[in-house]
């Protein structure tokens, strides 16, 4: 069964899902029998943009890169979106660039390592100061 989802929060608009064009072809001559079946892994969320963990993130990664943190949104399966659902837990995708996700040879500098923990721990510090200063 193709684990691929489509339309609203997904990265393969209606129509556009390429396990589905891909068997639409292969079965183009009529002598195959294909079940395509799509499920829905998880659904898509959002947290707003104002909310303090993404406050404190653009804030964070602003003070160690120097650079401005655009807020965009990513197309990925992943557990935020079950944070989000079941436990009410707010939740940014924020980590390291490198090669080859989740392929069979993947890799991340060191460097890269470094710069990301370090805007882990400046946006930790606007956290907890945040939290520290709602319970005087």
């Amino acid at each position: 069964m193709a684990m691929f989802r489509t339309g609203t929060g997904s990265p393969f608009p209606v129509g556009t899902n390429p396990v589905s064009n891909a068997t639409a072809d292969l079965d183009a001559g009529g002598w195959h029998a294909i079940d395509v079946r799509l499920k829905l892994v998880r659904d898509a969320y959002s947290i707003d943009p104002e909310h303090p963990l993404a406050v404190a993130l653009r804030e964070g990664y602003e003070e160690v890169t120097g650079e401005p943190l655009a807020s965009t949104g990513v197309k990925v399966v992943a557990d935020g979106a079950i944070f989000q659902a079941v436990g009410r837990i707010p939740t940014v995708y924020h980590g390291p660039r490198g090669e080859g996700a989740h392929a069979d040879v993947e890799s991340i500098a060191v460097d890269e390592l470094v710069r990301s923990a370090r805007i882990y721990l400046a946006t930790l510090e606007r956290l907890w100061a945040a939290a520290d200063s709602s319970a005087r």
